[in-house]
């Protein structure tokens, strides 16, 4: 991609300087549109304190670091067009649009996977806790075969309704919530 070349065709003229010590670039950016020229960086790393200090800080960075606005030239030319209030070029729409449409799609696929396996992890859970407190109920001595006969799952799992388990057995908890739950049956 030729940024110098594409911001021309609108009107921008475009200066570049590159870095003494280190591989970034600055983009000294005009239009007469705009009070000020803008400077753009591009850089794999953040800037120096120290060269800011001396030579300004960018109006815009550009690079896959913290200070980094954006990580592509995309998310700066529509701000410079923005704040040139020049119009973007088609094809920088559609790739705007792409890109964002393409974001949605990939939080629509997690949101959905993260709904599975939270349902999935659910009946999991449910089930296990009710195989385990139905199994240890039946193997306790203490229960007449008159309540043996009153363990179903929607019992098992009414008391474990009414446990505060955080999704682990918690037996004790649970032996309490299911005699309270027994006697009213």
């Amino acid at each position: 991609m030729n940024i110098k070349r594409i911001l021309q065709k609108r009107d921008f003229e475009v200066k570049i300087k590159e870095s003494n010590i280190s591989t970034s670039k600055y983009y000294y950016i005009s239009h007469p549109n705009l009070d000020e020229e803008l400077k753009i960086r591009r850089s794999n790393h953040a800037p120096k304190p120290t060269y800011e200090q001396l030579n300004g800080a960018a109006d815009f960075e550009i690079g896959n670091h913290q200070a980094a606005h954006s990580k592509d030239w995309y998310g700066a030319l529509t701000w410079i067009f923005q704040k040139a209030n020049v119009e973007r070029p088609d094809w920088l729409k559609d790739e705007i649009k792409n890109r964002e449409e393409a974001i949605n799609r990939r939080i629509r696929d997690e949101a959905k996977e993260i709904d599975a396996f939270v349902e999935l992890k659910a009946t999991i859970e449910a089930n296990i806790n009710k195989e385990y407190f139905s199994k240890k109920m039946m193997d306790t001595k203490e229960l007449s075969k008159n309540r043996q006969k009153k363990i179903r799952p929607e019992i098992i799992q009414e008391a474990i309704d009414q446990c505060d388990m955080d999704n682990q057995p918690n037996w004790q908890e649970f032996r309490r919530a299911f005699y309270r739950v027994i006697n009213f049956k």
